[in-house]
């Protein structure tokens, strides 16, 4: 998951989530102060294995991360992890309503792979290469490859969206939902089963009407006539057309 496949990814995760099955519990917005309050708590990790993954103590979890850079397994708050997640995955000039919605996403993508275990790297919930997790990069990196105007007038954008929903996470029957995101869906999302082999109940083809106004919604590519008819041939290699007034051969 990269910026340029992650673009406007928060907005839609939420269509395609939010409306239908939405659970939120952030592990800052509790104060225990009175007796009463320590009991209600009680009665809620009883009945809730949300809180077994969301902590509702101020201070938030820390989690394991394989750097795939440095080839090691790295313990970070997953805040502070969240800042380099939502500065690669997408731009800081976008609504800040999308972004936080994209952070919603990221922590999810976390705390899923955290409880159900699904990480390929042992010992930590997620890497660091986006080819196979999340886009992540660490303050020194943003600071090397945005400069220094970035650091100092976006990435307190990113901290902003992070920190203001600091816990929050999609939970569908009180577990982490699996919140695969992405940059445009042309007008409508797809059953889950429909690109990938598992049906997710909370993962259903809903319209995306907002898509028009996505960067990415109509692309254009130039490509020879040759090279058009070679890549067909590469598939289809008994088909028979030739590079020689290809317009009378094909239509759409």
């Amino acid at each position: 998951m990269n910026n340029p496949l992650g673009i406007l990814a928060g907005v839609i995760v939420c269509s395609v989530t939010l409306p239908i099955f939405l659970s939120v519990v952030s592990y800052d917005n509790i104060e225990i102060n009175t007796s009463q309050k320590q009991e209600q708590l009680a009665e809620i990790k009883s009945s809730s294995k949300y809180i077994n993954y969301e902590t509702i103590d101020k201070d938030s979890p820390k989690i394991n991360i394989y750097n795939h850079k440095t080839n090691k397994i790295e313990q970070m708050d997953i805040e502070e992890y969240l800042y380099g997640v939502l500065s690669g995955e997408m731009p800081s000039d976008f609504n800040i309503e999308a972004l936080k919605a994209q952070a919603v996403a990221a922590r999810t993508y976390v705390m899923y792979n955290q409880e159900n275990k699904t990480s390929k790297h042992k010992g930590a919930a997620v890497c660091t290469d986006y080819t196979h997790c999340q886009e992540y990069k660490s303050y020194e990196e943003l600071k090397e490859s945005k400069g220094e105007e970035w650091i100092k007038n976006s990435y307190p954008i990113i901290k902003q969206a992070v920190d203001e929903t600091k816990g929050h996470v999609i939970t569908y029957n009180d577990e982490p939902i699996l919140p695969l995101y992405f940059s445009t869906s042309s007008g409508k999302t797809e059953n889950s089963e429909e690109v990938f082999s598992t049906e997710y109940p909370y993962l259903r083809s809903v319209d995306s009407l907002y898509d028009k106004y996505a960067p990415k919604y109509a692309s254009t590519l130039k490509i020879s006539n040759k090279d058009f008819v070679s890549k067909l041939k590469n598939v289809y290699s008994d088909i028979n057309i030739t590079d020689d007034n290809l317009s009378s051969q094909i239509k759409i």
